[in-house]
């Protein structure tokens, strides 16, 4: 509802990005659907976290239609190497999205496991929730 709001306030004079790096893990639902009612939101992804590919160093900016074409004007002609095109399309594989979806379902498991042991530490003071992989 904030990031909704903010999108109203700055319509028609700034963009408002968001990161959902980690919106594979997170309880929140993706802002992929706000895009349609408002045409300065812009949404970070990365197969670097949830699909297990740090090392291929790929992002993606997810925006409205003429908010990419200005953002196309200011890229390199060919910003994304071959190999790393590649490895996103492999990464991508409907196979291997089933896999990432298992693993993540594993590690989100292993996240609220880890949670409330370290609530049960004398230490401890508080435990906060997260909506990342740990």
């Amino acid at each position: 509802d904030r990031i909704i709001a903010l999108c109203e306030a700055f319509a028609g004079r700034a963009l408002v990005v968001v990161d959902e790096t980690y919106i594979d893990y997170a309880a929140a639902p993706s802002l992929i659907d706000a895009m349609e009612t408002h045409a300065n939101l812009v949404i970070l992804r990365t197969l670097s976290k949830s699909h297990a590919a740090a090392g291929v160093r790929l992002g993606a900016a997810l925006a409205r239609q003429d908010v990419t074409a200005l953002m196309g004007k200011v890229l390199a002609p060919y910003p994304i190497p071959q190999p790393v095109i590649q490895a996103a399309m492999a990464i991508m594989s409907p196979d291997n999205l089933k896999r990432l979806a298992a693993k993540r379902e594993d590690i989100l498991g292993r996240r609220d496991v880890f949670a409330n042991a370290l609530q049960t530490l004398d230490d401890v003071i508080s435990v906060f929730p997260s909506d990342a992989n740990y």
